[in-house]
């Protein structure tokens, strides 16, 4: 998955209302209730901006003429894969797989967006019963097999060890739009390198950039070294490839000390999956060595372009060598592990 630095929630005269013709679906889209923390006349000017479309401020679209019908294109798609009437919808699975009934009342809330996608939470309630979902749907922009792909390269990943990558659910798609679902992580936090300092965008109390010290810094990046090693398919000869470790990719728990480099490993999670590389596990290890340890702003020499990168997409931020070898360490580790399992 492929998220922006979180936004602050505000809801601003939300009113519940019916979704097209499905009396137990509802969409929390309409109002412009997602706003950065502004100054009161940024925020007012903001407010207006986003106007009648709301949430339309999030969504990629080539001109501004089309926000209208993109944003009714996204709502008709969540509509049609929560709708019980319909054959190929996914809340049939999502019921079955949480004991609740097809006709279970549903609420999506907006809750993030990214380049590739639009995230949103799907909220199942029946009683006392209630269960949560990630859905994440492309960006208008975005080719619907992008995310058929991440969820086909998600479900390989949870096959190949469910610890450390998040479960795929269910997939759907229509005309227009894909979207999947896949387990919610409650408060995730979103690892990211802010210019300064790795850390975590943690959204309790409220968003907030809260930085790791030096030892825990060190052993996040190691992890997510590890995890790609990890996932690493035999059988398939794949790699994941297009990863951001500085950003979108890995989250922690809440469950996580981020004060404690040996709380890590058992609270991070791989959220994205975007694309592979058919590789053998020798030179795979050795690109990720060549990609991270540098970052994708390094040059060969003055005047070059940059260096066409497999693994490593967007990440700057190199990482130095201890940390790479102790992942590359680990990841072999965790792998020689599996293969004692099973």
């Amino acid at each position: 998955m492929s998220h922006m630095e979180p936004k602050e929630i505000r809801n601003i005269n939300y009113k519940k209302s019916h979704t097209f013709d499905n009396p137990n679906f509802y969409i929390r889209l309409n109002d412009p209730e997602i706003l950065d923390q502004k100054t009161e006349e940024e925020y007012k000017r903001i407010l207006k901006a986003l106007g009648k479309y709301g949430l339309s401020a999030y969504i990629s679209y080539k001109k501004a003429s089309q926000a209208e019908s993109a944003h009714c294109a996204i709502k008709n798609c969540l509509n049609a894969a929560f709708d019980k009437n319909n054959d190929d919808s996914i809340i049939s699975k999502l019921a079955s797989r949480y004991n609740l009934p097809n006709d279970v009342e549903t609420e999506i809330d907006f809750i993030n967006y990214g380049s590739t996608q639009m995230v949103y939470l799907a909220n199942m309630a029946n009683g006392d019963t209630k269960q949560e979902a990630t859905i994440l749907i492309n960006q208008p922009n975005v080719n619907t097999q992008t995310i058929e792909n991440e969820y086909i390269n998600l479900q390989r990943l949870h096959d190949i060890d469910p610890r450390f990558v998040v479960e795929p659910l269910a997939y759907f798609s229509d005309k227009t739009h894909s979207l999947y679902a896949s387990e919610y992580i409650e408060k995730a936090r979103c690892i990211f390198f802010n210019d300064q300092d790795w850390g975590v965008y943690d959204p309790v109390p409220k968003y907030h950039f809260e930085p790791f010290t030096e030892a825990v810094s060190s052993e996040v990046c190691s992890a997510m070294i590890a995890i790609l090693i990890n996932y690493y398919d035999e059988k398939s000869g794949l790699g994941i490839a297009h990863t951001q470790l500085c950003g979108n990719d890995f989250i922690l728990s809440q469950n996580c000390d981020i004060n404690d480099p040996n709380s890590i490993l058992d609270n991070i999670k791989l959220i994205a999956a975007r694309e592979t590389i058919k590789i053998p596990l020798t030179d795979y290890i050795r690109l990720i060595k060549s990609e991270f340890m540098f970052g994708v702003s390094h040059r060969l020499k003055p005047g070059d372009g940059k260096i066409s990168y497999a693994i490593n997409h967007g990440s700057e931020t190199p990482i130095n060598r201890t940390s790479l070898e102790n992942g590359i360490g680990l990841g072999l580790k965790l792998r020689s592990d599996r293969d004692l399992l099973n």
